[in-house]
């Protein structure tokens, strides 16, 4: 009697693990067996979002397309027409600020070139040369004549505002003592935005 109702417990469990880890079969079309969620309802399509830049005609009726500004490495647009010259700095500042030296530098040396006469600008371009040249000097898997070369148009610049810049007349040493070993020549000519590529 004993080992009835033993047997009978037993059967009992067995029984109620096996309707446990009973799955539900449900027919599918997924060639994978995936049976899709009933508990969620599908989400609304997404409507394509044009990307349209404005038309304009010139004067000859010429459709000519609006420039929409450049993309910065911050996924920021750089504005075509900032209204000021203290707009144009303050950006390139924020630029400069954000890691985005190569358009801080594109601004800054635009709004020297246009004649400013801003006394803080000698010091803007000093930091934002300063900070390129660093990046330059780090750089690694460029061509080396490249590189210095580079390298050397900004340190030149920033010897151009800073006479005794140490840190620029230590990277000239440096780049002088490349070109000498490989027997080249300096370039001559100072080219104020000339970077490792043409785009940050």
């Amino acid at each position: 009697m004993r080992i009835v109702r033993v047997l009978i417990a037993f059967s009992l469990v067995a029984l109620l693990l096996g309707s446990a880890c009973f799955e539900k079969e449900v027919e599918t079309d997924d060639p994978r067996g995936e049976v899709p969620s009933t508990d969620l309802p599908d989400p609304e399509p997404e409507e394509p979002v044009a990307e349209t830049v404005p038309e304009i005609t010139d004067e000859a009726g010429t459709i000519v397309v609006d420039d929409p500004g450049i993309m910065t490495v911050t996924g920021d647009v750089v504005p075509v027409d900032l209204p000021t010259e203290d707009d144009k700095v303050m950006f390139a500042m924020e630029l400069l600020n954000d890691g985005d030296t190569y358009n801080a530098l594109l601004i800054l040396e635009g709004v020297y070139e246009a004649g400013s006469e801003r006394e803080d600008m000698p010091r803007f371009l000093v930091m934002a040369h300063t900070q390129y040249s660093r990046e330059v000097s780090m750089t690694r898997g460029v061509d080396p004549a490249r590189l210095n070369e580079v390298w050397y148009m900004h340190l030149m610049r920033i010897l151009e505002f800073e006479p005794e810049h140490p840190e620029a007349l230590a990277g000239v040493n440096a780049v002088m003592r490349f070109y000498e070993s490989r027997g080249m020549t300096l370039p001559e000519e100072i080219d104020p935005v000339a970077f490792l590529d043409d785009s940050p």
